[in-house]
Formats: structure tokens, sequence, C-alpha cells
């Protein structure tokens, strides 16, 4: 059975991980995601995000039911279930664009790339004279992705090879990629804020050229456990979030292998 274009593995004939991408395709989807997200800015229903936790939102005061205590957070208000931030709406198009050119693509590209056109008082409107220029500026994210995400795996697969563990298990082989990963990522990003999200996203893109998934969220778990932001990991959090991730992806490769049994 054909694995979905849209997947992530080796494509033996292109030298990639990754679908190529029907330029027409994309431009469209894009024009016609932007117009509806600009139609919701119009009618109200995509407000911007300040407005959204303005007016749209409410800290209630909640209780726990097991330990009794109550704490505070926010919600959406009652008749405001409908409406949308512009932050949420662009999620979708990254969504949409995700299912429909390749998991490697991150939710949140879209909205972060058209951050160039944010006004601190209307959030990011595209009206239809500025449409054109929100959708070369997706198409140079998605591609950028593309290329990094790409390089990114085959680096990571090349990389094994050259240093595997004399005799090393799975296991030993994973910490060793993982805590080389993460040194170079740290490096990159100067560790800025989360700057561990993007190793996040990659590892769990890494995860399925093994026909595997372990996810963002997975990881991301326990990342927060050993890293924090604007801080560079120390070798033990490294050497630790290496050996957990590792166990993770260890037991997905048993399961895939013996089944869940």
């Amino acid at each position: 059975m054909s694995k979905p274009k849209r997947f992530i593995y080796w494509r033996a004939e292109a030298r990639s991980f990754l679908p190529e991408i029907d330029e027409q395709e994309l431009t469209e989807l894009l024009n016609e995601e932007f117009a509806r997200y600009q139609r919701g800015r119009n009618d109200g229903s995509v407000v911007s995000h300040g407005d959204y936790n303005r007016n749209h939102m409410e800290l209630v005061e909640v209780k726990r039911k097991r330990k009794g205590e109550t704490t505070s957070e926010y919600r959406v208000k009652k008749g405001s279930e409908a409406v949308l931030s512009d932050y949420q709406s662009l999620v979708k198009v990254g969504v949409t664009c995700r299912e429909m050119f390749g998991n490697w693509i991150e939710p949140n590209l879209i909205y972060h790339c058209l951050y160039s056109m944010y006004d601190k008082e209307s959030g990011i409107m595209i009206p239809d004279e500025q449409r054109s220029k929100a959708v070369e500026l997706a198409k140079k994210a998605i591609y950028e992705q593309r290329e990094f995400v790409d390089d990114f795996l085959k680096s990571s697969h090349d990389f094994l090879p050259s240093n595997q563990i004399e005799r090393g298990s799975p296991a030993d082989n994973f910490i060793y990629l993982f805590e080389h990963l993460t040194r170079n990522l740290s490096k990159q990003t100067a560790c800025s804020d989360r700057w561990f999200d993007e190793l996040c996203w990659n590892l769990s893109f890494y995860s399925e050229t093994l026909a595997i998934q372990v996810t963002h969220e997975q990881i991301d778990e326990i990342a927060d456990k050993h890293f924090e932001s604007w801080m560079s990991p120390g070798d033990e959090a490294t050497t630790r979030f290496a050996d957990e991730l590792s166990a993770v992806f260890v037991k997905k490769l048993f399961e895939q292998e013996y089944g869940n049994s």
C-alpha cells in the first residue's frame, strides 16, 4: 500500500524525505484561506488577539474536586464561543496547509510569517490589496520550512550510521543522537524564548521517518521538565532529556515490531 504523499518518508528518486509542493495548488489554497480569514475579520467572527482577550475571555474561579482548592483560569465568555482570535484563525490556515501538503508544516507557521503585517490595534489584517503580499510571505515560509526540515532529517539519519556506538543498543544510539541535536539547536537559537520548541517539532518529524509517531506534545512534555527559556541546557539536563525521550522511541519501535502485547 502506497503512503499518502503528505507523509514523511524517504523518497529515493527525489532524494528527499518530504513531498514536492505544487506551487499553483499552494497559491490557490492560500488565496482561498486568506479570503476566508478576512471575511471573518470584516464580520467580527475573527478579532485581534488583544480584542479577543479583552472582550471574549474572562477570569473565573474553579474549584478542584480532588483537593478542594480554588484556582483562577481564563475561559471563553458565554456567547463568544464562535469568535476566534487572529492567531487562532491563522493557525487553522496552517493546519489546512499541513493536511494538504505535509505533516512537517507547523500549525503556527502562517501566523508567525505574517507578523510583519501585524498592527498593535487591529492585529493582522489581509485586505484584498494585501492578499498577494500575504500569499508570497506564506509561500516563502513554507518553502523555507520544507528545506530546513528536509536538511534536518537527512543530517539526522546521516549522523547515526557514521557515529554508531560500537555494539550499542538502539537506546544508546538514540541518546547519542538526541544529545547531539539538542546541543546544536541550543547554539543555533542562542537559547531564546522556548528555544526547544523547534527541537520538539523536528524530533516529531524524525519519528515519522522511522514509521512511528512520537508527537510534538509528547516530546514537549519531556523537554519542559529539563529545559528552560533563555538558558543553555547543561550536560546533565541534556542527557536526562535524551535518555527519557530515547525510552519513548524504543518503546514505539518495539510496539511497531511486536504489537502492544
